[in-house]
């Protein structure tokens, strides 16, 4: 789909069988379902041929290979459509660990140009496919490179502190959309920091986290669910200011935490 748009992507190929992906020969490549994939699940790094070896295909699924990016940062581009109009939120960059979100923050990082780029690539494609409502698309980042990643048709997570970030949020635009609304004049009103609360991390938010919060305003949400399990996302916590220096060094010292 990026591709027929002119994006750029990583170069991938099709693959339906244990036999195509033993040809490959140059590595590393990132093996990816075409389906039902997320959170890192559905995802192999494979640095060489031994790491085929290993690999047990379903042969009900299908499969892209796609070849390593040594991107700098990631960014998402979220965005509402509306029938007369589309509402770009400034880029959040995330940082993964173990092929899930950590951390999305909406701190400056990209370029002005790449923005504009971010933007207008989104755009195309949400009105390509005629989407009505909140979606996300993510990239890499090389330089001054984009190459197009992954397209979530929904809110996602690396939108969550538009709740407090922002006026309105990317869930109220959302419903806004779908709704059929007129245009809403939102308005950002705080920089952000948000980090997902795994399982594993409950403990950390159940021991306090008063050294995180102090010069900052902060709001946990948690999402309900009764099982708590090792990298199950469980709720996240949103730290935001107007004081961009007070929070990256939060973020610097969440990251130590983690």
């Amino acid at each position: 789909f990026a591709s027929k748009l002119n994006i750029n992507t990583p170069a991938y190929r099709l693959i339906t069988s244990i036999e195509q992906l033993a040809k490959i020969d140059k590595f590393p490549v990132i093996l990816k379902t075409c389906r039902l994939g997320y959170d890192g699940k559905g995802q192999w790094i494979l640095k060489n041929q031994n790491d085929i070896k290993h690999l047990v295909l379903d042969q009900d699924m299908e499969y892209i290979v796609e070849e390593w990016i040594d991107y700098d940062f990631e960014a998402s581009t979220v965005l509402t459509r509306f029938a007369s109009h589309t509402h770009v939120f400034e880029p959040m960059i995330n940082t993964h660990i173990d092929g899930i979100l950590a951390t999305s923050h909406n701190l400056p990082m990209c370029s002005e140009q790449l923005i504009s780029q971010m933007n207008s690539y989104s755009k195309l494609m949400a009105s390509s496919l005629d989407y009505i409502g909140t979606m996300a698309i993510e990239w890499f980042v090389k330089g001054d490179q984009l190459y197009f990643n992954e397209m979530a048709p929904r809110p996602h997570n690396s939108g969550h502190m538009t709740l407090q970030t922002h006026r309105y949020s990317q869930f109220d635009l959302h419903v806004a959309a779908i709704l059929g609304l007129s245009k809403l004049d939102n308005q950002r009103n705080y920089d952000g920091v948000m980090h997902n609360l795994l399982g594993q991390d409950l403990d950390v938010l159940e021991n306090g986290l008063s050294d995180m919060r102090e010069e900052v305003f902060s709001e946990v949400v948690l999402y309900g669910k009764k099982e708590k399990r090792i990298n199950r996302k469980m709720g996240h916590l949103t730290l935001f200011a107007k004081d961009k220096q007070v929070l990256s060094t939060k973020l610097n010292h969440w990251r130590k935490k983690k």
